[in-house]
């Protein structure tokens, strides 16, 4: 169910304390909805690029800490309000700016104060307006690119670690795939949309960035998710994108879904599947076919 192997699971039982199965008088474990639960947040945040203690320390003091209100989302979510509006721009503005300044402390301050608006809202209004502005200041030449690589490492972190606290507890919800395409390592957007499945209940395994269509054909066929996502960043060619749909189209168990989401795929078609969904807006919209 969770694709980890046998002895993964044991050594991080016996050195981190991640899950307590009940242990058999026959050498076997039982695992509950739970523990699998907790080793599916733990594998998300370990192909968002944490360690493993980071990740279980992570669980950990999410777990302790006390559910926090979300009455303030009350105040954000309103389509009428202008001032709401205006404060998720003038976020958007002050996250831009501590980031390029390498401020963290700020950066995080920000994100705090966001955590009360839903996350599409923050992404829609306030995270991928500050990458674009970002990446527009590198391309002027205004900013370096290591100022780039920072901030997109400080949102990253922190996907990654909604990563681990969002998601169901049953194990039977259904599953959910996202990587990136092939040598596209932007992963931000295939981030995103994994936290978004797993707050609209989905059972969510992120692959990480830039996998070859026959490593996702050997998940797919391992694993049997309902649905698999894949961002398309950079710029490709409609040949490269009907020869990666040939390849893994046909790996998908009857009644899943291929979906591809990228401003590439804008006017392309693919006459062979369709069935396979092209969502070319994807990276502000995060909305998926029914």
């Amino acid at each position: 169910m969770t694709g980890i192997p046998r002895n993964t699971l044991i050594a991080w039982e016996r050195r981190y304390g991640v899950v307590q199965p009940t242990r058999h008088p026959n050498g076997y474990r039982s695992y509950s909805d739970e523990d699998v639960s907790r080793l599916n947040r733990i594998k998300n945040a370990l192909a968002a690029g944490l360690k493993v203690s980071e990740a279980v320390a992570l669980l950990a003091k999410q777990e302790s800490e006390p559910e926090r209100s979300q009455s303030p989302a009350e105040t954000w979510t309103g389509a009428a309000l202008p001032s709401a509006e205006a404060q998720l721009e003038e976020l958007a503005s002050e996250l831009v700016r501590t980031l390029v300044c390498y401020d963290k402390d700020a950066a995080h301050r920000i994100i705090a104060q966001l955590s009360p608006v839903p996350f599409n809202r923050r992404l829609e209004a306030v995270y991928f307006p500050a990458l674009r502005e970002i990446g527009q200041r590198w391309e002027r030449g205004d900013i370096s690119v290591v100022q780039e690589h920072y901030a997109s490492s400080i949102l990253r972190a922190h996907f990654a670690s909604l990563l681990v606290s969002v998601g169901p507890s049953n194990p039977r919800a259904p599953h959910a795939a996202c990587t990136t395409f092939v040598e596209d390592l932007h992963e931000l957007s295939a981030l995103a949309l994994a936290v978004q499945l797993s707050l609209d209940g989905w059972r969510v395994s992120y692959l990480g960035p830039n996998l070859p269509a026959e490593e996702v054909v050997a998940f797919a066929r391992q694993q049997n998710p309902r649905l698999l996502c894949v961002s398309i960043v950079l710029p490709v060619s409609r040949d490269a994108i009907a020869r990666y749909v040939d390849i893994v189209a046909p790996a998908l168990h009857p009644g899943a879904q291929l979906v591809l989401g990228g401003r590439s795929l804008a006017g392309v078609t693919l006459e062979r599947w369709p069935a396979v969904s092209l969502r070319p807006e994807w990276g502000v919209d995060f909305s998926l076919p029914s």
